[in-house]
């Protein structure tokens, strides 16, 4: 091939271009509406999650398990249900997440600075665990500092996350 003809075809070709508005106008606009629809279409949000709370805590004269399950009630992203029956059987298919607050809750933090917290999510996108433990941990860890008043307390937080593949991880917080 000659590259006299290369370019003459070259030329042409983008003069037919730039003499067609209508193509001119689908090779702009046609990307950036696909590019809107695609990003409308993925970007959903986390709303009404129904989870279940377990709370053993054991009362002091307060307890910090009344003010962590008030702070998730009042999130909008979640929708809460108190030591549900039967959780774990409904576990996915009705509750998408479980988080158990420990028996001595309360007395752990007064007493240790430490405590656990068991959470068990099951989502179907890494992102959306990602998003709902970052709801249930901000929370929890809210609860804690306007119950105690104070921050530096360990928290261990036990996750598991429950897809297509098994992902359990151990979290370390300190508030």
């Amino acid at each position: 091939m000659d590259l006299r003809r290369v370019l003459a075809i070259s030329s042409r070709i983008f003069k037919q271009i730039r003499r067609d508005r209508r193509t001119l106008g689908l090779m702009i606009a046609a990307p950036i509406l696909v590019t809107l629809l695609f990003s409308w279409a993925f970007a959903g949000e986390l709303t009404g999650v129904p989870i279940v709370v377990y709370n053993m805590d054991q009362p002091l004269e307060n307890r910090v398990a009344d003010v962590i399950i008030q702070m998730l009630e009042n999130n909008s992203i979640l929708n809460v249900t108190l030591n549900g029956m039967n959780a774990f059987h409904k576990f996915g298919n009705i509750y998408q997440a479980i988080i158990i607050l420990e028996e001595n809750l309360t007395r752990n933090l007064i007493l240790t600075g430490e405590a656990e917290i068991q959470i068990y999510l099951n989502i179907s996108t890494q992102i959306d665990a990602q998003l709902l433990t970052q709801a249930i941990l901000s929370n929890i860890s809210e609860a804690i500092k306007t119950f105690l008043g104070t921050e530096g307390i360990t928290l261990k937080f036990n996750q598991t996350v429950q897809n297509e593949d098994p992902l359990s991880t151990a979290l370390h917080s300190t508030i």
